[in-house]
């Protein structure tokens, strides 16, 4: 894995330091304006990302006989947390919990391949869900693109996996997915 010492941090990132506690919420941070507009880029990355997260919700397979499913996932999940004693706030583009197999597969919907997927995925989300979840669940990193250039940096090995439920667990995943 890659520190983050040697990569300049994305504009306004702020990776979680030492998370003491975390847990998800259905409230919205107060602090959030809900009238965004978006134009251009931004525009076409909320498109996708809505796209994707359609595709993303249909993986989810039927209960079987006793009643369980495969996975479960949730889009957008807000998380509250506690860094270094400060409350703070994030937002997961998609998790997937596979209760059988006690994984956790953390999801960021990028229109394209970028390391900023990479600050979120290793530098927030990660050590958040893993406070959440606990030791008992392993924790997988999953970026969804609908553009992939394998020149573009990125600070850690990652695999491409055909399967967005399947993805490794010592690494970053990188699933295209181009509707």
């Amino acid at each position: 894995m890659a520190s983050r010492s040697h990569f300049p941090l994305p504009k306004g990132f702020r990776p979680a330091a030492q998370v003491d506690w975390a847990h998800p919420t259905e409230d919205v941070p107060p602090f959030l304006s809900r009238n965004r507009r978006y134009t251009g880029r931004r525009a076409q990355g909320v498109r996708y990302e809505r796209k994707a997260q359609d595709y993303l919700a249909s993986l989810v397979g039927p209960a079987d006989p006793a009643g369980l499913r495969p996975a479960l996932y949730l889009p957008s999940q807000w998380w509250r947390f506690s860094d270094c004693g400060s409350v703070r706030w994030c937002q997961t583009d998609g998790l997937f919990a596979q209760p059988r197999e006690g994984l956790i597969i953390v999801v960021e919907i990028k229109y394209q391949h970028t390391p900023d997927a990479w600050f979120q995925l290793r530098e927030l989300y990660e050590p958040v869900v893993r406070r959440a979840f606990g030791p008992a669940w392993t924790v997988a990193l999953l970026e969804v693109v609908k553009w992939y250039d394998p020149s573009t940096f990125f600070p850690e090995r990652h695999f491409l996996c055909a399967d967005p439920l399947q993805p490794p667990t010592g690494g970053i995943g990188v699933h295209i997915w181009a509707p």
